[in-house]
This record gives C-alpha cells, structure tokens and sequence, in this order.
C-alpha cells in the first residue's frame, strides 16, 4: 500500500532535495521555509514523517524570488546613497570625539 502512495504523489508533490534542486536553494533552506509555513507541504505519515511539496509551490517561491531580488535592487540602491552621505550612527557620542 505505501507503493501506491508514493507512486500516486510523486507525479502532484515533491521532496524537499527535489524541491531545493529545481529552485535552487539550499535544502537547510528548504527546511527552514516549511518550518516556517513559507512552504506548504504534507507528512502523510504523521508528524515524524517526510513532507511532501505541492508542485504549485513552485511557482510561489518563483515569485518570491522575483519580488525579492526587486528589494534587494532597491535597497543597494539606497545604501549606495548612504555611503555617499557621511551621517553619524545613532548612540552616545565616545569621549574620545566629543570636542573639549
């Protein structure tokens, strides 16, 4: 009977290294993303067992991915701007450099 099973799931899910092979993160990645719920998969064999990612969540990384790689370009652009601008940190100023 587990023969069905797996043979029934594997053409609508897969394995966490299949998952993390296609889209090309990391399996402790992989890992840490259905921890987190970021992935939805299912342990057919209770808690302990394996899980098992819905193909569709393919293209939920995917675009993730996209609207990630959109932030990041928008945050160098920002902090190219910051270099350029000699602003203090935010804290205590040292006494070193507090003028006498």
């Amino acid at each position: 009977m587990t023969g069905f099973l797996m043979t029934t799931t594997s053409s609508q899910h897969l394995s966490p290294k299949e998952f993390a092979t296609i889209t090309g993160l990391g399996i402790a990645t992989v890992y840490r993303y259905l921890r987190q719920g970021k992935i939805p998969s299912i342990q057919p064999f209770g808690r302990k067992g394996r899980h098992l990612i819905p193909k569709d969540a393919l293209q939920k990384i995917r675009k993730e991915k996209k609207e990630e790689m959109h932030i990041e370009g928008s945050t160098k652009d920002t902090q190219e701007a910051s270099e350029t601008n000699t602003a203090r940190l935010a804290g205590p100023i040292p006494k070193w450099m507090a003028k006498k």
